[in-house]
C-alpha cells in the first residue's frame, strides 16, 4: 500500500471511529419550548439560509449546508413515518430566504410540531452542523422529561455524522484517485452498517455515489500518455472509469431517486451526460454520436424542470454537431 493511500485508510478509520467524541462548541440561540401530544403528528421542518451572505461564510466552497444536513439526518419516508412509533416523525430540509443574524451564519431554523422556531448560527461544516444538532436534542430531552417529546430524527448518527466529514474532507484533495478512495470507504462503510442497516437507502450514501461518479469521470478525462506502446492502455483506462462514472450516475438517479437531493441528482444527471458525450468523441471515425447523451439530458429536464431551458439549448447544440 503506498504512504499515501496508508495516510487515507488511516484519517478515514479515524474518523468513523471518533466522530461523535469530537462534538463541541455552541451557537445554539436560547429558547423555550413545550410540546403536547397533538402536535406529535406534525413534520419537523429544517430551514436552511440560502442568502449569499450565509453561503460566504461556509468553511470552504465546497460546503453545501443543505447537502450537509440531508447527509447527516436519517429521514423516514413518510410511510415510515405514518406506521411507525411516536419518536419516528416525518421531516423536511428546506432552502430559505435570509433568517437574519447575517454576521452569525450560516444559520438554519428548525421549527418543531408545536410551532417553536430555533435558530442556529455557525453551521460552517458537518462538526458544527452534527455538534448543535446534538445539543438541540439533549435541550428538548432535558425540558420534556416524560419522554413523549422525544425528537430523535434530529440527532445525527455517529456514521452519518463520519460519513459527512469524509465526504467534505475528500473535496478539498487535488488528487483524483485519493478522492475516489475516500468515497468509497464511505460507500463501503454506508452500504454494510450493521448497526444502522437503512442508512444505505439515505442521502448521504447517493451523495457519496454522486461525487465518485464525478471523480472517475475526472479520471477518465485527465490527460495520459500517447506513445505507440501505451495508447492502448490509455484508451483502455477511460473506457474503464468513464463506465464506472456512468454506474454510479445512474444508480444516484434511478436506485436512489427517492432519497438523493436535488443537487446530487443535477450532479448525476451532468456527470452521466458528459460521460456519454466524452465517449461519443472518442468515435474512430470522426463522427459523433451523441444520441445516447441527448436521451440523459431530456430525462434530467424531466426529472427536473427547473433546468428545461438550459438542457433544452445544450441538446440543439449536440444535434448540429452531429449534421
Amino acid at each position: 500500500m503506498s504512504r499515501t493511500s496508508s495516510s487515507a485508510s488511516s484519517f478515514v478509520v479515524g474518523v468513523f471511529y471518533t466522530a461523535a467524541l469530537c462534538l463541541h462548541g455552541s451557537g445554539l440561540r436560547q429558547f423555550t419550548t413545550t410540546c403536547g401530544a397533538d402536535a406529535l403528528q406534525q413534520p419537523i421542518t429544517i430551514q436552511v439560509c440560502k442568502n449569499k451572505h450565509c453561503c460566504k461564510r461556509a468553511t470552504n466552497k465546497n460546503v453545501d449546508v443543505v447537502q450537509t444536513m440531508n447527509n447527516l439526518l436519517l429521514i423516514p419516508d413518510k410511510k415510515e413515518a405514518r406506521q411507525s412509533d411516536d419518536n419516528v416523525r416525518d421531516m423536511e430540509i428546506v432552502s430559505s430566504s435570509c433568517l437574519s443574524h447575517c454576521d452569525l451564519g450560516p444559520n438554519v431554523q428548525v421549527k418543531l410540531p408545536n410551532g417553536t422556531s430555533i435558530l442556529l448560527h455557525g453551521m460552517v461544516d458537518t462538526q458544527t452542523c452534527a455538534a448543535q444538532l446534538g445539543e438541540l436534542v439533549s435541550t428538548l430531552n432535558d425540558d420534556n422529561k416524560d419522554g413523549k417529546t422525544t425528537i430523535s430524527t434530529l440527532s445525527p448518527p455517529k456514521i452519518l455524522i463520519a460519513a459527512s466529514k469524509v465526504m467534505e474532507r475528500s473535496q478539498q484533495f487535488p488528487d483524483i484517485q485519493e478522492r475516489i478512495r475516500y468515497l468509497t470507504s464511505v460507500i463501503d462503510k454506508l452500504e454494510s452498517s450493521p448497526t444502522v442497516p437503512s442508512v444505505r437507502n439515505t442521502p448521504a450514501n447517493a451523495h457519496a455515489h454522486a461525487l465518485r461518479a464525478q471523480a472517475y469521470l475526472e479520471e477518465a478525462s485527465k490527460p495520459r500518455t500517447t506513445t505507440a506502446t501505451t495508447t492502448s492502455e490509455s484508451d483502455d483506462a477511460s473506457d474503464y472509469y468513464c463506465d464506472l462514472a456512468i454506474r454510479n450516475a445512474r444508480q444516484v438517479v434511478k436506485e436512489f431517486g427517492t432519497v438523493a437531493t436535488f443537487f446530487s441528482c443535477a450532479m448525476a444527471f451532468r456527470t452521466w451526460a458528459d460521460a456519454e458525450q466524452f465517449k461519443a468523441r472518442k468515435g474512430k471515425d470522426g463522427s459523433y454520436d451523441y444520441h445516447k447523451s441527448i436521451a440523459v439530458l431530456k430525462e434530467w429536464y424531466q426529472t427536473q424542470p427547473n433546468y428545461r431551458t438550459k438542457l433544452q439549448r445544450e441538446i440543439e447544440d449536440l444535434l448540429a454537431a452531429m449534421k
